[in-house]
């Protein structure tokens, strides 16, 4: 089984790209200070032009996320381990790593400027952007592992 078979099943994506998307909201609207507050006006302006833009985002890059995060699912399957969650906090340096390495190549190769000016700011602190999906992401495997 591969992560994208979980992950990207027509059954089960839907539910992903909504509870992610919910998380990343919810982490956007903590930050605090002048990067919280530039954040969120960023995904403001962006909402203003596109409403679903986090979810068309998380949509599109889900499957490049997948191929990043294969090995260690693989790892993961060939472990004695049997909760993923336990697993991916174990690992949350090389997955977040790992998850970063997509929207770093998706910066780079953007020919969007204002995007690309915006992703260079906000790249310091993505980390913690995505340290806070871990635990639900990997939720979201885990629901759906055999027993």
């Amino acid at each position: 089984m591969q992560l994208a078979d979980i992950l990207l099943a027509e059954d089960y994506r839907d539910t992903v790209v909504a509870q992610i998307t919910q998380v990343v909201e919810d982490q956007i609207a903590q930050r605090k200070g002048l990067s919280g507050a530039g954040i969120r006006t960023a995904l403001k302006m962006a909402k203003a032009n596109r409403p679903d833009i986090l979810p068309v985002v998380i949509n599109r890059l889900l499957p490049d996320f997948c191929n990043a995060l294969e090995p260690y699912f693989q790892q993961f399957q060939a472990s004695d381990e049997t909760d993923f969650q336990r697993f991916v906090t174990r690992q949350e340096d090389e997955i977040q790593e790992a998850m970063l390495s997509v929207t770093d190549a998706r910066a780079e190769h953007s020919q969007n400027k204002t995007f690309k000016k915006m992703y260079r700011q906000l790249r310091g602190t993505a980390g913690q952007e995505v340290r806070a999906i871990l635990p639900k992401l990997s939720a979201l495997v885990q629901a759906r592992l055999p027993a």
